[in-house]
Formats: C-alpha cells, sequence, structure tokens
C-alpha cells in the first residue's frame, strides 16, 4: 500500500499533489512554493482536518482517508464510498493516517531533518562506530565472549552448588560425630552393666554354695537383670545412632574427596575461561575499540549488517577532509532501523533539504542512500538544488520517481509535474 494522492482543502479550491510509490521530489529554487507544496504532504500525515488522503495497493485497492472540518475522520472505499475497516484492507501503518497520535508519533522518526539525523548520529553512535569496524571478525569475537561468559557463570553455578553440598554435608558429619559419640557413651555404660551383671552373677552362685539359697537366688536375678538392662541400652545405642557406623563416616570420607575433586574441576573450568575471556577481551578492543559492547554487535546484527552496507557506500566517496559525514551517517543509521522497524511498510518517508547542508562532494552517495530507502518505502524529498533536480528528472524518464518542480527540466510527460 502507498499514498497515491493528497487534497488539501484551501480558501480558492483543492490543491492536489499526486505520489510516486516509490520517490517523489519536490524541486524549486523559490523557497515558499517549494515548501508550500511540500507541507502540504507533511500537513497531511499529521492528519490534519481539511486533508484527503488517497491510498493505493499493487492491487487495485483503493481507499479514501476523509478528515472533513467538524467531523471526525473516515476510512472510505473509493468506488463505492463505503466505510472500510483497515484490518480487513491489510493496510498496515497506512492504517493509521488517520490516528493523529499514531501518525505524530511515526513522524517522529519518518520526518528527516538535518537536526534529526545530527540527533540520530550521535545517538547511534555505538551501532556506527561498530558498523565500521571488521565485522566478520568482531561476530566471532563477541561469539567467543559471550561463551566464556556463560562458562563462567556455568562455574560459578557449579560452586554454588557445591557450597550447599559443601554445608549439606557439614552438616551431616556433625550429626555422625554427636551420634557416633552417644553410641559409644552408650555402649560404654551397656559394657559396664554387663560387668557387673557378671560380677553379681559370679557372687550369686558363691552365695549358694557357701552361704544361703535364698540370698544367691537374689543375686542371680539381680545380674540377670542388670544383663537385660545391659542389652536394652545396647539396642538403644543402635537406634541413637541410625545405622551411622563406621561405613557411613567412610561414605562421608569418601563424599568429601568427591567434593574436592569437583571444586578442583570447577575451579580450572573458571579459570580457564576467564583467561579465555581476558584475552578475547583484550582482542575486542583492539578491533572494536574501548567501551564497543559485543552484546549490542549481537543484538543488533542485522541492524549493523545494513549499516555497514550503507557505511562502505559513503566511505566509497573520495572527499576533502573537512567534509563532515554526520548527517549522511545519521540517515544510513536511520534507514537500517526502518528496516527492522518496519520492513515491509510503505508509508512515506518525508525528508527536508539534506543536500543544503552536506558536502557536495557526498551529494552522490545521498542520492543513492535516498534510493536505496525507495526499494521498501514511499520517499518524498523536496530539495533547491538543481543537480538533485536533474537526477530526479532521470529518474522520473525511467519510471521510477516522479519530479513536480518550476525548473526546466527536461523529462517525460508521464512522470512530471508542477508546482501550483
Amino acid at each position: 500500500m502507498w499514498i497515491d494522492r493528497i487534497v488539501t482543502e484551501l480558501p480558492g479550491g483543492p490543491e492536489i499533489v499526486d505520489l510516486h510509490q516509490r520517490l517523489t521530489v519536490i524541486c524549486s529554487v523559490d523557497d515558499r512554493r517549494r515548501r508550500e507544496a511540500y507541507e502540504r504532504i507533511v500537513r497531511a500525515l499529521r492528519v490534519q482536518p481539511g486533508t484527503q488522503v488517497e491510498i493505493r495497493s499493487d492491487y487495485g485497492d483503493n481507499v479514501l482517508a476523509m478528515r472533513p472540518h467538524g467531523q471526525q475522520p473516515l476510512l472510505l472505499d473509493a468506488q463505492t464510498q463505503v466505510p472500510v475497516h483497515a484490518e480487513q484492507r491489510g493496510l498496515g501503518i497506512i492504517a493509521q493516517v488517520n490516528d493523529p497520535g499514531a501518525m505524530a508519533n511515526h513522524l517522529e522518526m519518518l520526518h528527516v531533518t538535518p537536526l534529526s539525523l545530527q540527533h540520530r548520529a550521535h545517538a547511534d553512535s555505538a551501532q556506527i562506530d561498530l558498523a565500521q569496524r571488521p565485522l566478520d571478525q568482531l561476530w566471532n569475537l563477541a561469539g567467543q565472549l559471550q561463551s566464556d561468559r556463560d562458562r563462567i557463570r556455568s562455574a560459578l553455578s557449579k560452586n554454588d552448588v557445591l557450597d550447599a553440598a559443601a554445608r549439606e554435608r557439614e552438616s551431616e558429619e556433625e550429626n555422625v560425630a554427636e551420634l557416633l559419640a552417644v553410641r559409644r557413651e552408650t555402649e560404654q555404660r551397656a559394657k559396664t552393666l554387663f560387668i557387673g551383671a557378671a560380677g553379681l552373677a559370679v557372687l550369686g552362685v558363691i552365695s549358694l554354695v557357701f552361704v544361703h539359697m535364698l540370698l544367691g537366688l537374689l543375686m542371680i536375678l539381680a545380674g540377670a537383670g542388670v544383663a537385660v538392662t545391659g542389652w536394652y541400652i545396647g539396642q538403644e545405642a543402635d537406634e541413637l545412632s541410625g545405622g551411622h557406623d563406621e561405613s557411613t563416616q567412610l561414605g562421608v570420607q569418601l563424599g568429601r574427596v568427591d567434593e574436592l575433586f569437583d571444586t578442583v574441576s570447577v575451579s580450572r573450568s573458571r579459570r580457564s575461561a576467564e583467561e579465555a575471556l581476558e584475552q578475547n577481551e583484550r582482542m575486542w578492543a583492539e578491533l572494536a575499540g574501548e567501551g564497543a559492547d559485543p552484546m549490542l554487535l549481537l543484538r543488533e546484527r542485522t541492524r549493523i549488517e545494513e549499516l555497514a552496507g550503507h557505511i562502505r557506500l559513503i566511505s566509497n566517496e573520495a572527499v576533502p577532509a573537512d567534509a563532515d559525514p554526520t548527517l549522511l551517517l545519521g540517515f544510513a543509521s536511520l534507514l537500517a532501523e526502518l528496516s527492522r522497524r518496519f520492513p515491509a511498510e510503505r508509508v512515506p518517508l518525508v525528508v527536508d533539504d539534506l543536500f543544503a547542508h552536506v558536502h557536495p562532494a557526498y551529494h552522490g552517495a545521498l542520492r543513492e542512500l535516498v534510493l536505496r530507502a525507495t526499494h521498501r518505502r514511499q520517499v518524498v524529498l523536496e530539495t533547491a538544488d538543481l543537480d538533485a533536480c536533474a537526477w530526479a528528472a532521470t529518474e522520473a524518464i525511467a519510471g521510477d520517481a516522479l519530479l513536480i518542480t518550476d525548473q526546466n527540466v527536461a523529462t517525460a510527460p508521464q512522470s512530471t509535474g508542477t508546482l501550483a
């Protein structure tokens, strides 16, 4: 979809501006006349009352965006005049041509001025700088840096797990030690009781033989009771220890050895990753510059690749040392950002005269950047530069542009318009 025509209501009658689906250039050395024609387009994109936008698609689908004074804007079918729903026509962003808030938001990016490109070049300086570096090497380095950091994070995470396991093992060792101490103390009591029981039994036998039968029997029974008590205390020792015998203690000690080996292995892996990270960071700083962010390169790879292609075009120009490429770099970054955010949208990019602010040695690169923009969206350009006007005339002859001018420029009749 693209905007085919803009009609503006004026006291003397409606003014009509036809737009090419790729490139429309408004060219005049008369600043007032040029800006009036250009501002009618910008005014329509700002959803001002009294403007009408005609939308057309490759499939012959025509829609009118009406903004009558004192009434709500409407989207109508151009043939039937029946209201249409934007989502049913697949209008994309152009469906929002009657939404002042949405269009104002789009125009923050889509209305290109020298000042906006200066701000863009400053804001995107990190991407612009990376795009001028050896990207093939930087892609690999950025991936290695990410891998090194992932290995370090993994090692630190494993260290946390090992620390938790060590705390658990230490707690278990303390419990085992306490239980074994209780068991030894209880077993000692049982042994003492068994010895006492044996002594009583011996005395009981002696009493039976030499003293008195009743006293002997009582002592034998007492000894048996003491023995039984000792047996129960022994059972209690087993229960208190919970089965933590010497084999359990050995298992804990072996676990400590395994833990030590794991800790050493993780530490070696972390040190290896840290050494690799340090080396790769030095190489990254040499190739990408101090402070460059490898994660930005990975995150914005597609955009930076396109930006690099635009910058190569700019760099190929033979220019004086004092020629400032800032505006072109800002324009190149804008085009890359538009490709990311609006890859298939034809909503117009309106471009104030940049030729007056760019060194003439860069004009060829600027014209090529404008043409590259037209591959994905409509572009409306106003300029007072007569060389740019002649270039637009050539594009118009080929059917790739519409030139609106009051200058005497030879063009194909079907590809020209005149300033009102």
